[in-house]
């Protein structure tokens, strides 16, 4: 889940702006009864179907129709789950926004799209928590719906098929919950350093507790090739659970065998980073070799001397950037090769929760110094000018894809994902504009040919294969 929990009639909303870090930053704290935690933490919302429908479609409505049949086999099982298929290879944003707003055969919407392009050309987008039910003309949810806490598309061509675990009568998270931890993909890469290749997918653990949420583990996910079946899971080689711990690995970077994890310091949870812990606020970074990253040993930027990266992470310190000056006030959505240096990008601000601002930094390296770009003197927002919505959202998320048809390293995509701001049926009345079980458009990622790209610089990259 990269936005608040997901709100429905008679849970309580209380909400707590706070700048976090992360590919899906959480934006919001909010208060379930007792009742709504429980059923985030075993997803089981047959119960919990809308109030009402709301009158008339959103103003931004599906854009996609009956998907035809499945132009070709796919190895990993759908359980069922129909696949969408466009009438033409997906070569623009619009085209993605296509798919993704398709919401009429189970997958009902999800944040993050995250992609991971595989060796035999089909593409994983990853997702966190997933709507997975059914949609009436309307766009809201039909009673029944269930709430996975990760969910796939895997893309082969033109066509799009959910991976979601369990069945459609009762959907599950496709990489298995754990005792009341929840997992989010972060991120993955195919490593061929073993035969056969596998996928390693990093995750975050997630505990869902009476005040909120807290990233209180990470995993690795390793899935077999072609058939993405989940084949093991191993912990991080050091102690996730220690307090203020940064949560390396909200965002994977898989640059030149080497893999880059980075994450929030000031621990990672709901009610934002704390102010005086080992690890303060701000984006920390570690390092493995691809070939190594279940078992290590792990590297960490310290910032400092002739050799700026540790084994030991009681050293590591944040990355540096020139804006903003609160490292509270920045999330960090994801990077990528920038001709001959990298490009992060995330989201800046106080308030940046609200906006659908995303921001660029450049370095020559993957650990920074960062900084921002600008234009006029100004930090330079990458998306289109003209972008709003008709309601409120919180808004978060903001990477750049340049791996999937249509795209190149030069020619990237932006995404972030949105949710409803929530209601609490009296206070706060469920309406389409604020309630995604109203109106699931209101969840999902958005994709945008981005602006005010800095100037490529250096040979011309090849194709990202993180």
């Amino acid at each position: 889940m990269r936005g608040p929990y997901r709100l429905r009639s008679g849970v309580l909303v209380s909400v707590v702006v706070v700048p976090l870090i992360g590919f899906t930053s959480v934006a919001a704290a909010t208060s379930p009864s007792a009742q709504g935690r429980s059923d985030l933490i075993a997803g089981n919302h047959a119960d919990a179907a809308p109030a009402a429908a709301h009158a008339g479609g959103p103003a931004d409505g599906p854009r996609g129709g009956p998907a035809p049949a499945h132009a070709g086999p796919t190895d990993a099982s759908s359980n069922g789950w129909p696949t969408h298929c466009l009438d033409r290879v997906p070569r623009s944003p619009a085209d993605y926004q296509e798919v993704f707003d398709h919401r009429t055969d189970g997958w009902a919407g999800a944040d993050g799209a995250g992609p991971i392009k595989l060796p035999d050309g089909r593409v994983l987008w990853m997702f966190g928590d997933t709507l997975a039910g059914q949609v009436d003309e309307n766009n809201a949810l039909r009673p029944g719906w269930n709430m996975p806490h990760n969910s796939f598309q895997l893309q082969d061509g033109r066509c799009f098929t959910p991976l979601i675990g369990g069945t459609q009568d009762n959907p599950s998270s496709y990489m298995p919950d754990e005792d009341g931890m929840v997992f989010w993909p972060a991120g993955g890469y195919v490593d061929q350093s073993v035969e056969p290749a596998v996928l390693r997918m990093v995750s975050t653990g997630i505990c869902i507790e009476p005040d909120g949420w807290r990233a209180c583990e990470m995993r690795v996910h390793t899935m077999s090739l072609p058939d993405l079946e989940v084949m093991s899971v191993d912990p991080v080689p050091f102690d996730a659970t220690v307090p203020d711990m940064p949560a390396f690995g909200f965002w994977v970077f898989h640059d030149k065998g080497m893999v880059y994890l980075y994450g929030p310091g000031g621990g990672f949870q709901a009610g934002g980073p704390s102010e005086d812990g080992q690890y303060p606020p701000g984006i920390y970074l570690a390092r493995v070799r691809a070939e190594r990253l279940v078992d290590g040993p792990w590297e960490y930027w310290t910032g400092s001397g002739p050799k700026p990266w540790s084994r030991d992470v009681g050293k590591a310190d944040a990355l540096s950037f020139d804006e903003p000056a609160n490292p509270r006030d920045l999330s960090i959505g994801g990077v990528v090769r920038w001709g001959a240096g990298y490009l992060l990008t995330g989201k800046m601000g106080y308030l940046w929760v609200f906006g659908t601002e995303v921001y660029g930094w450049y370095s020559e390296s993957p650990a920074g110094p960062w900084k921002v770009v600008r234009v006029d003197g100004e930090p330079a927002d990458l998306v289109p000018e003209d972008v709003s919505f008709p309601q409120g959202r919180w808004i978060y998320g903001g990477f750049l894809v340049t791996n999937v048809p249509g795209t190149s390293p030069r020619k990237p995509m932006v995404v972030f994902s949105t949710n409803g701001l929530g209601c609490d049926g009296e206070e706060f009345p469920c309406t389409p504009d604020n309630d995604i079980g109203l109106n699931v458009l209101l969840y999902g990622p958005h994709l945008y040919t981005p602006r005010n790209l800095p100037p490529w610089t250096g040979p011309k990259a090849t194709e990202d294969d993180s």
